[in-house]
């Protein structure tokens, strides 16, 4: 059963025994009164047999703010958390019960007098809590509000590795506010944020050329990106370009080559790398200056063959706009295979319904101009499809049966 460390002699809750010396678990309460004194007691005593409703019975009329924060250490070292509730409300501690209150989330009682123990500021006990119940976050937590910051990244690397990326980027924010740039730089690195947060923060602070040393040092593509955007900035044109090409960032490489109006080595970049967003914007400027069946080939390799498709349409290049379909979605094949079947192109229109699957309108162009051999490609094409259309199922068995040959008929 647990009694209080103090110098009374409880017999029972009505016959107790004072000494001259102060409670020893009551710190600050040496010049308190008899009555406190005897409704301490009795309060202790209580408590430790369980009886709540007499234990604060004892004390309900104390007034004395330090009294009840007393009897709340008390109650986290004997993990009565009800009662200890009970006396951070007494003591007017609107915040610290609220944030007790919140953590009543947590499933265990430890964490949830662990926070009555930080409010208390009985951190070690805190301490002990959360690591019996193996809260490593809630302990990592609690160090960083303190700025034990040593100890927020040992219980990190050693108990909390999930959280241990984001300590260290914590870290490293507080390395920042005191201008110790290669702490901060490091803890930055080792949260694997540095390649934004370091051109950040050196940027901010003015450090451009550590910056740029940091950069070359570094060795990544990213950073090099970084670079040539801010000396493009700069307007230093062909710098950026020379960062560009080490970060193989042939979009931005390509767009101010095309600036610089050396149309020629963004072409050869863009047929050895098919940069899908260099060719495109490739692409855009040739097409501006008239260079169609060169812009149509860029938007292919762009993989914006609907693009392609309509500059070819829009300038009658039929030759091109065949080898652009037979490939692409069939939304495009059924749109182009009617630009055909309407400039009289048959073949190359039914060939293009078949891929895109508009079996009747195939079937129906293979009839009209008695293309016959498509009748074969198509029934192909249909034993293929389980979903096809019943009417087209029997205008292919009606032409079979027409044309004697009702073995083809499935």
């Amino acid at each position: 059963m647990f009694v209080p460390h103090c110098n009374y002699i409880v017999r029972n809750a009505n016959d107790y025994q004072i000494e001259e010396k102060p409670l020893k678990d009551f710190s600050g309460l040496d010049k308190i009164d008899d009555y406190t004194k005897k409704a301490i007691m009795n309060f202790g005593y209580f408590l430790s047999i369980g009886n709540m409703d007499e234990a604060y019975r004892s004390v309900k009329l104390i007034q004395n703010p330090l009294v009840w924060e007393n009897m709340a250490q008390m109650c986290v070292k004997t993990k009565r958390l009800d009662v200890a509730e009970t006396c951070l409300g007494n003591m007017r501690f609107a915040r610290g019960t609220k944030l007790v209150r919140e953590s009543k989330t947590h499933d265990a009682i430890e964490p949830q007098l662990a926070m009555v123990a930080i409010q208390l500021g009985m951190i070690d006990d805190a301490r002990k809590l959360y690591e019996e119940c193996k809260r490593y976050d809630l302990l990592n937590t609690m160090y960083q509000a303190m700025g034990e910051w040593d100890k927020a990244i040992q219980t990190a690397e050693h108990h909390d590795r999930i959280s241990l990326t984001t300590t260290y980027y914590r870290m490293a924010k507080q390395f920042e506010v005191s201008k110790d740039f290669d702490k901060a730089i490091e803890f930055y690195e080792k949260s694997k944020t540095h390649k934004k947060e370091v051109p950040r923060m050196l940027m901010n602070c003015g450090e451009i050329e550590r910056l740029e040393s940091y950069i070359a040092e570094q060795n990544d593509k990213d950073l090099y990106k970084y670079w040539g955007h801010y000396l493009e900035s700069q307007q230093n044109i062909d710098d950026a370009i020379a960062y560009y090409k080490k970060a193989e960032d042939y979009a931005d490489w390509v767009r101010l080559l095309i600036v610089q109006g050396d149309l020629n080595q963004a072409t050869g970049i863009c047929e050895e790398t098919s940069d899908p967003v260099a060719c495109y914007n490739l692409a855009k400027q040739l097409e501006q200056r008239g260079q169609i069946s060169e812009a149509i080939q860029l938007y292919a390799k762009a993989r914006q063959s609907s693009y392609a498709i309509k500059l070819a349409i829009d300038n009658d290049l039929d030759h091109e706009i065949m080898s652009l379909t037979v490939n692409g979605p069939r939304e495009v094949m059924l749109k182009v295979a009617a630009y055909f079947e309407q400039k009289g192109y048959n073949e190359k229109a039914i060939i293009l319904y078949i891929k895109g699957r508009n079996f009747k309108r195939a079937l129906d162009l293979s009839m009209k101009f008695k293309l016959f051999d498509y009748i074969n490609k198509i029934t192909g094409e249909i034993n293929q499809n389980q979903d096809t259309d019943p009417e087209v199922l029997a205008a292919v068995g009606s032409h079979f049966m027409e044309a004697n040959q009702p073995d083809k008929v499935n």
